[in-house]
């Protein structure tokens, strides 16, 4: 989960649109999507979110707690979502088969 701020709402929609145009509308069309397809949603989150930030800075950005981030770190890696890898989070992303 994300959040995006209004004043960057239009790139997030624009992206989100590069993708429908290649894949379909439907959400359904999506849960079957290659990562080649939603490679406009993908370049846009990696220019966007895809930076380094400390824990403070989350603190800071997100407004909760240390141990709160920890927790959600700790719930997003059991999900599968994230891992850690010599140091840094990786965000994981499993394309379709």
């Amino acid at each position: 989960m994300i959040v995006v701020r209004s004043r960057k709402k239009d790139e997030y929609l624009e992206a989100l649109h590069g993708a429908d145009l290649e894949v379909g509308p439907a959400p359904s069309d999506g849960a079957n999507a290659t990562l080649r397809q939603i490679r406009t949603f993908r370049n846009y989150f990696r220019k966007t979110i895809a930076e380094e930030i400390t824990y403070q800075a989350l603190k800071d950005k997100i407004g909760i707690n240390m141990s709160a981030i920890q927790k959600q770190l700790k719930s997003m890696t059991n999900k599968g979502y994230i891992m850690r890898v010599g140091g840094e989070w990786k965000v994981i992303i499993t394309p379709s088969v």
